[in-house]
């Protein structure tokens, strides 16, 4: 049924296969933008300033100022997608097994 449309890979794709995955990413990376976005524009800028002043750079400014600040929000965003994606990919499995 998809030959077709040039996706006969997608029928025959095993649940690790480099398309299932990017399929999977792709589904979960809105939920993933839109959560990070709320939280990072909620930092306060003076954080950043005073980082500035020290003399910090812009990458250490992300991973040792940021990053630790936004651990809760990495977490309550991985965890339920982790468990939702799992949850397809075992539905999909049993859709798909004939066995």
């Amino acid at each position: 049924m998809l030959d077709p449309f040039g996706l006969k890979a997608l029928a025959t794709s095993s649940p690790g296969s480099p398309d299932v995955v990017l399929c999977t990413l792709a589904l979960s990376a809105p939920v993933f933008v839109f959560k990070f976005t709320a939280y990072f524009v909620a930092v306060p800028k003076a954080l950043q300033e005073t980082a500035h002043i020290d003399g910090v750079t812009e990458s250490q400014i992300y991973r040792r100022v940021i990053m630790p600040i936004a651990l809760p929000v990495v977490v309550t965003t991985a965890l339920p997608e982790f468990l939702r994606n799992s949850n397809e990919l075992f539905a999909s499995v049993a859709a798909v097994d004939p066995g």
